[in-house]
């Protein structure tokens, strides 16, 4: 068998790894990651074209095969995703990247957008004034049912 002679790298690529990698088949991660740009860039694209009051309400699933998911976190916005849907097509459409979407799904799936969801918190609650606690106490006493009695010294007492 007669053995191969190896040529030396050249210095300049020597220092950059990327020779070797270029004819290999590219890595699952890499794969992930390039495709989570590219969800990224989707989601961009689609708000910006989105009215403000859906842009909150909305994310994209997936885009394949020319059909563009997107999610939402109840049917309320759902439907109003489907109403701007043919318009929204129609936006993405004008960029070569999105000149092959053909539909665009919307799914409800409220356990997912969750986290997206900005929560509204509760007003304060204020305890009763001193004129209100005296008037709920006199309530109190003018009741017969046994538990909202119960319940109605308790609030005056707060």
């Amino acid at each position: 068998m007669k053995s191969r002679k190896r040529r030396p790298i050249p210095f300049d690529k020597a220092r950059d790894p990327s020779h070797v990698t270029k004819n290999l088949p590219m890595a699952p991660c890499q794969r992930l990651m390039d495709s989570l740009g590219a969800l990224k860039e989707t989601q961009k694209a689609v708000l910006y074209h989105l009215p403000e009051h859906l842009r909150t309400h909305c994310r994209v699933g997936s885009f394949n095969e020319g059909v563009l998911t997107l999610v939402t976190s109840n049917a309320t916005w759902a439907t109003h995703l489907r109403g701007e849907s043919a318009d929204l097509r129609f936006a993405l459409r004008r960029n070569r990247v999105y000149a092959g979407l053909s539909q665009i799904v919307v799914r409800v799936k409220p356990e997912q957008m969750k986290a997206s969801t900005p929560k509204r918190s509760l007003p304060a609650v204020r305890p009763p004034s001193n004129s209100a606690k005296s008037i709920i106490a006199m309530t109190a006493e003018s009741v017969i049912h046994p538990d909202l009695k119960a319940a109605l010294r308790r609030l005056a007492g707060r």
